[in-house]
């Protein structure tokens, strides 16, 4: 057999999964939980349909080697795409783009060039030894795939930069082995899936158990301010709601955009344990802010007269939220307040399709809360919604 791209071993390997038998899954169950060392929600959403394309390259690479056998090829072939061969020195590569940046005459261009550089510098260059005019095909596929990025016109950007410096390589004599597939590489070939995967939750099952994985996490507010944006808040909505907004009782909470909105009820929890943090909070040594605004300032001494929450201060709780996920090493998430937001908005689209058989643009314009003011634009959402079902639906 020959050696899988990323890409490929991953869909063979949830191809392999989705009709294996019960001794296949009972193993595989085993050993993802007590060798590799995933969870048992983890290792149960796997064998029921989800992808694997949130997992880290190293969980990847140890499943596929336990896989290899089911797949007709030997453990180590099958398992190698996933490994990080070579740690390279990165000075060679990047020298090299500063003589082909320092021949680019816009500026425009020449930020965006840097930008794209950088970034298959780690995905593929450092990783792999070699300069990214070296690359393969396939090659140059799994890295854009890998890269994180996720919109098809961002790819198309990005391959517009490698094209332009694939050819001043060539032009000043430096070898090029695979030019023309290169040249002829499209936004469709690249599969944004693994990027999706990483940045857009399936539903709030998910991010529910994404944040009790990090229910350690130091600020208490984390959690809660990802629930809300999930749920359609903007930071701007969340810093202003009250705490008459939600009622728990009912399982609702109020926007302004939206309504009245049902919260799931695997979500209710973060709001039970953020409001049992808040009255644990006031006692002498410290205090909360004494404000109707649901997400509170904490102090820990000295006085503190009925201030709000600051944007600035919920976008860095967000953040480090984010940075929090990361030190998950058995994924590959990149959860930003953007994404969480996205996220919602793709399962609320998913649930009109379903019920209705079919979303509009308008429906697209009320939950994403975004204004098609160009084809690129549109497009864009259109893929990503598609991608979103070809990962979440089963």
């Amino acid at each position: 057999m020959a050696a899988y791209s990323q890409t490929d071993m991953i869909s063979e390997m949830e191809k392999t999964i989705a009709v294996s038998g019960n001794e296949f899954r009972s193993d595989f169950y085993d050993y993802v939980t007590k060798t590799v060392g995933l969870t048992n929600l983890q290792a149960t959403a796997i064998l029921q349909g989800g992808t694997l394309r949130k997992l880290s390259n190293k969980v990847l690479a140890e499943i596929a080697k336990f896989m290899a056998p089911f797949m007709g090829a030997e453990a180590k072939e099958a398992a190698s795409c996933f490994d990080v061969k070579v740690d390279a020195d990165p000075s060679e590569f990047v020298g090299r783009k500063k003589r082909f940046l320092d021949s680019v005459e816009s500026e425009s261009s020449k930020k965006a060039y840097k930008s794209v550089f950088n970034t298959l510098l780690i995905s593929y260059e450092v990783k792999n030894g070699k300069d990214v005019c070296e690359a393969t095909k396939d090659e140059l596929i799994d890295a854009f795939s890998s890269s994180g990025i996720s919109t098809y016109r961002t790819i198309q950007n990005a391959l517009i930069a490698v094209r332009a410096y694939v050819r001043w390589c060539s032009d000043n004599g430096i070898n090029v082995p695979n030019k023309t597939e290169i040249i002829q590489l499209r936004p469709m070939d690249i599969d944004t899936k693994t990027a999706i995967a990483s940045k857009l939750l399936s539903g709030p099952d998910e991010l529910s158990n994404i944040l009790d994985q990090i229910k350690n996490y130091s600020d208490p507010r984390a959690a809660i301010c990802a629930v809300i944006v999930w749920l359609g808040f903007s930071v701007e909505e969340l810093v202003e709601l009250t705490d008459s907004d939600i009622n728990k009782s009912e399982k609702t909470i109020y926007n302004p955009h939206f309504g009245t909105i049902h919260i799931p009820d695997c979500l209710m929890k973060f709001f039970d344990e953020y409001d049992a943090y808040v009255m644990s909070y006031n006692d002498p040594r410290r205090k909360v802010s004494p404000t109707d605004k649901y997400i509170k300032k904490f102090v820990h001494k000295g006085d503190l007269q009925c201030q709000d929450m600051q944007i600035t201060t919920v976008k860095q709780i967000l953040s480090m939220l984010n940075s929090a996920i990361h030190e998950e090493k058995n994924s590959s998430y990149d959860i930003t307040a953007k994404y969480i937001y996205m996220s919602g908005a793709m399962w609320r689209l998913s649930n009109i399709e379903k019920d209705l058989g079919a979303i509009s643009e308008t429906d697209i314009i009320n939950n994403a809360r975004i204004s098609f003011t160009n084809r690129n634009q549109r497009s864009s959402w259109k893929r990503m919604y598609k991608s979103f079902k070809q990962l979440y639906w089963n």
